[in-house]
């Protein structure tokens, strides 16, 4: 049995060939519109593939290596940048000069732009929180990244544990030796 050859040329649009195809392959691209026929032995693509599916050379965008020297400064920018609170202040301040008494049509409305005012701040900071936290995290795996993997496999173990509650204890004990000897814990084969 002769095996069968790819002797079918593939074209796009443009005239950039491809990888040659199968027979069977290219009736099957042109029967479902995909492609169609400009000789008995060349297909024409309708949909040439994305060949730039990702950047062959480096791009110059300047972004930061992840160190902790550019997570401190990024804490840092987050401790410094208090322009908001500023802005804040002074539009609360605006605004007590421009109501008029208490108890008129206007003081409601500025106590409604008072609690806009306010939970815009709010957010801001729960958003500065977030990013801390990020920070953190990142921080934590970049001083110990031994640590941070053990901590990503031991949440790996506490979920898969969570799946056995109804096993058996030992189905358990031989999960326990298994998760040891991957964790490289310490352990007994008699131990149960």
């Amino acid at each position: 049995m002769t095996p069968i050859e790819k002797n079918i040329t593939v074209v796009d649009e443009h005239g950039n060939e491809y990888e040659a195809t199968y027979p069977k392959r290219a009736r099957g691209l042109v029967k479902h519109g995909r492609a169609r026929f400009i000789t008995d032995e060349k297909i024409c693509l309708a949909c040439p593939p994305n060949t730039i599916l990702e950047d062959k050379t480096m791009s110059n965008d300047n972004t930061p290596a992840l160190t902790m020297e550019y997570l401190l400064g990024k804490i840092d920018q987050l401790a410094s940048d208090t322009a908001y609170l500023h802005e804040a202040i002074a539009a609360l301040q605006g605004m007590t000069h421009d109501s008029g008494e208490c108890g008129s049509p206007g003081d409601i409305a500025g106590e409604e732009k008072a609690k806009a005012l306010g939970s815009a701040v709010m957010c801001r900071e729960t958003t500065n929180q977030q990013l801390i936290a990020l920070y953190k995290q990142m921080y934590d795996g970049l001083k110990n990244p031994l640590a941070s993997e053990d901590a990503r496999k031991m949440e790996q173990l506490r979920q898969a544990a969570e799946l056995f509650k109804g096993a058996s204890a030992t189905s358990m004990g031989s999960i326990r030796r298994l998760a040891e000897k991957m964790l490289c814990l310490p352990y007994s084969e008699d131990d149960d």
